[in-house]
């Protein structure tokens, strides 16, 4: 059988002609609809060589002078048509097939499993400053399930891990679905976390950091140490505590960060703006 009878088309047919036989063939024969493959792969060479202005003027040559030596001899073995196909694109012979199913808006279909199942692990910001280990449940159709899950230090918000094989066993006749743990890190109510380093915003009001004033802080790790803010301290100034942050890939350690907070008096009495006011005759304030 040529490949024009292969695709029910005679020889002077168009491109338009020999792509509709194929397509309605495909629905019909391809593996992935109940088709038998042995019929497709007839369908898939025939269509390929008589597609190609080339391969096709070579095969229409070729059954016209049927003694001549094939140039492609040997390069397939007998028995074997998709042999060619397989040295010339060294991969999977079925990739040409998808390729060509896809291309006329057919689904190819993937291996039946059960469907996935996500969830999301919370976790306190304070918590990520360490390695930890969280035991997460979750239901299936079938069963409620346990699963241990190790956190590094310094995991992120939106952080997923996607364990094979612990999805949904709704149908247990097809492989289980997969589980996807997202880490959803909490917002803390006095620290904030940047790169790796977690601040606090502390709030002073404008006369102490004219004045200089002492802070007690609460740092990350428990401790509690007094900071001494100079006087003429600036809105937004920075003081550091080294190693109270995250680790970092080289073995060094973020800060902790206490960042000021100029706070300006919006309720004086009548004598503290009156103060005010012989303090800037006296001197103009800075500009």
């Amino acid at each position: 059988m040529t490949h024009y009878e292969t695709l029910g088309v005679t020889e002077a047919a168009t491109p338009e002609e020999l792509k509709s036989a194929f397509r309605k063939l495909a629905k019909t024969h391809h593996p992935d609809l109940g088709g038998d493959i042995q019929k497709f792969q007839q369908i898939n060479e025939a269509y390929e060589t008589l597609s190609d202005p080339d391969k096709r003027a070579h095969y229409n040559h070729q059954l016209r002078n049927p003694h001549q030596q094939n140039p492609f001899a040997n390069n397939m073995h007998p028995g074997n048509p998709f042999e060619f196909h397989l040295h010339m694109g060294g991969g999977n012979p079925f990739d040409f097939q998808e390729q060509i199913f896809q291309q006329f808006g057919f689904n190819v279909r993937q291996p039946a499993r059960n469907r996935n199942i996500r969830i999301q692990l919370e976790v306190d910001l304070l918590s990520t400053l360490h390695k930890q280990t969280k035991v997460v449940e979750y239901k299936t159709s079938n069963s409620t399930e346990t699963l241990q899950i190790e956190l590094p230090p310094g995991i992120n918000d939106g952080t997923a891990f996607n364990i094979q094989g612990r999805g949904d066993d709704s149908n247990p006749s097809i492989p289980r679905g997969n589980l996807e743990v997202v880490v959803k890190v909490l917002a803390n109510s006095r620290y904030f976390r940047s790169g790796d380093n977690l601040f606090e915003d502390i709030t002073i009001d404008c006369f102490q950091a004219i004045m200089g004033c002492k802070k007690t802080l609460h740092l990350p790790s428990g401790k509690q140490i007094e900071l001494n803010i100079p006087a003429g301290t600036q809105h937004q100034a920075q003081f550091g505590v080294t190693d109270e942050g995250f680790d970092r890939n080289n073995g060094t350690t973020g800060k902790y960060v206490a960042r000021i907070n100029v706070l300006i008096p919006t309720a004086l009495t009548t004598d503290q703006l009156n103060l005010i006011a012989q303090i800037q005759q006296i001197r103009p304030v800075n500009t």
